[in-house]
């Protein structure tokens, strides 16, 4: 997998992402996000949703994946914990991903982190040095 860095960031929490290909990025996004969160505690699945998105860019993608975990965590309480599979298709005109996720119902765990919104500030996804690498900015 790849690797995320927490960075300093006036007024919101963002993070550098690196990964060895676009599901990599996606992937180690989706862990920076979880971790941010909700942190190293224990968890077992109850459960699988699936998540299929269209969009413009790679850049906008991935701001829609994060945004929906986002979503299902504080408006349905559901807890995305495991990406099981996920597919990206980034050749194609509309960008695509489609994955199946497992996760459970919330429960009276306390989030670390409440992530009001994934925003596309300062985020560009570019290779650099074999690796894709992007920024994430959240607004907490």
């Amino acid at each position: 997998m790849g690797s995320y860095q927490i960075i300093d960031h006036t007024a919101d929490l963002a993070v550098e992402v690196s990964g060895e290909n676009i599901e990599d990025l996606f992937r180690t996004a989706y862990q920076a996000w979880y971790d941010i969160v909700f942190g190293s505690q224990p968890l077992k699945y109850r459960g699988q949703k699936t998540i299929s998105l269209e969009a413009e860019t790679l850049e906008e993608l991935l701001v829609n994946f994060i945004s929906e975990l986002n979503y299902w965590l504080m408006v349905k309480k559901w807890l995305p914990t495991e990406i099981k599979k996920m597919e990206i298709f980034p050749e194609q005109e509309r960008k695509k991903l489609w994955v199946l996720v497992k996760g459970q119902p919330l429960d009276q765990r306390e989030l670390q982190v409440e992530i009001k919104a994934v925003t596309f500030h300062q985020m560009e996804i570019k290779k650099k040095d074999g690796n894709f690498i992007t920024r994430l900015v959240f607004d907490i």
